[in-house]
């Protein structure tokens, strides 16, 4: 009964949900791109959503300047995997190039009708 008990709290924590405001999904969103246009200058066509999730999670924890936890690197990495995947889905400016049964193993690649170089990426 106790066991029960300890363990819901665990389940709620897993499913809570991370709200993310349109500023801060603009600014990933941003973060995303640039990642991917950087990779497009070292000859790279794709590269895995990890990759580009590790990078952006230790950019933006180091960026904030202040401590990170563990909780907050793990919910800062939802928050990048939710921009990306409507990136993928919604706004297509990312493609996947090599599916996986796991969503972070999966290969993206920035969409060829986007021009990088003429991209607004400065949020005005």
């Amino acid at each position: 009964m106790e066991a029960e008990q300890q363990q819901q709290p665990a389940k709620q924590a897993e499913t809570k949900k991370v709200k993310i405001t349109y500023d801060e999904y603009h600014r990933i969103a941003q973060l995303i791109l640039l990642t991917f246009k950087s990779v497009e200058k070292e000859g790279q066509t794709s590269v895995s959503q990890a990759d580009i999730v590790n990078k952006l999670v230790q950019k933006l924890e180091i960026e904030d300047g202040n401590g990170t936890s563990v909780e907050k690197a793990h919910e800062t990495s939802k928050k990048i995997q939710n921009v990306i995947q409507h990136l993928i889905t919604k706004e297509n400016m990312l493609l996947v190039t090599q599916d996986s049964k796991i969503k972070n193993e999966r290969y993206l690649c920035a969409n060829i009708n986007i021009d990088m170089e003429n991209l607004d990426l400065s949020g005005q």
